[in-house]
């Protein structure tokens, strides 16, 4: 994940996976990392842009799937915003252990 990030938003610009792991809770383990750390530093927002092509449609739900809101669309993108008051969390078959 490459975000952008601002005091009070963060964006998400860049979000790869590899298709043969898309549904097992990984990526929404990386987005439930990536919201807890904005939400640390005190971010109030997430945006998520997806950009259509031929090989991202296996992703074209992720944002809605997660609870983001679709706040701009046209013909070439679409923009989904998540409010970080909501929290998030990480999938309850994943155990994230942190080592400083």
């Amino acid at each position: 994940i490459i975000a952008e990030k601002s005091f009070d938003k963060w964006r998400i610009d860049t979000f790869l996976i590899s298709c043969r792991i898309i549904g097992k809770g990984v990526e929404e383990t990386l987005l439930a990392y990536i919201i807890e750390i904005a939400m640390k530093e005190k971010a109030v927002c997430l945006l998520g842009e997806f950009i259509p092509t031929s090989k991202n449609a296996a992703a074209r739900d992720f944002y809605k799937k997660n609870s983001f809101k679709l706040i701009q669309k046209d013909n070439t993108h679409e923009i989904w915003k998540y409010d970080l008051s909501n929290g998030y969390n990480y999938p309850d078959f994943i155990k994230i252990v942190m080592k400083n």
